[in-house]
């Protein structure tokens, strides 16, 4: 989604299927301050985004899924690749669309961040033992 993220860095990669949404613009990045805050905000700080930037985040996910829903070209073409199975990050839910779409029925979860209550009841996940109380 950033423009300026480099995707060649993938050196372990079999190969990279990039994909840009009709509905992607690039002036959405420069508009949205939070990429600044986020790398550049001393870690003592605490939270370095704030509602306005997360809704900002938001509505580019947005625009990039529904794009991407949207090319029938693109999901036939991942489609016929016939993968076995799909890695992807829970923080972006239209993979699961995308990975339904296309038939892939194994995948695998993971997450930067943790997994939060919510996301584990709406996948099924178990609750971790480390995390319950008493």
């Amino acid at each position: 989604m950033d423009p300026h993220v480099n995707m060649v860095g993938h050196r372990s990669s079999a190969e990279q299927i990039p994909h840009r949404s009709k509905y992607y613009n690039p002036n959405d990045w420069p508009l949205s301050n939070f990429k600044e805050k986020f790398w550049e905000a001393p870690k003592v700080e605490g939270r370095c985004m704030n509602v306005e930037d997360m809704d900002s985040f938001m509505e580019i996910n947005h625009k990039v899924c529904k794009g991407l829903l949207e090319d029938t070209v693109y999901l036939n073409a991942l489609r016929d690749r016939h993968f076995d199975i799909a890695i992807h990050e829970i923080y972006d839910y239209c993979v699961v669309a995308v990975l339904e779409m296309i038939g892939i029925k194994n995948t695998i979860v993971v997450s930067a961040v943790g997994v939060t209550s919510h996301v584990q009841d709406i996948a099924g996940f178990p609750t971790n033992p480390s995390f319950i109380p008493g």
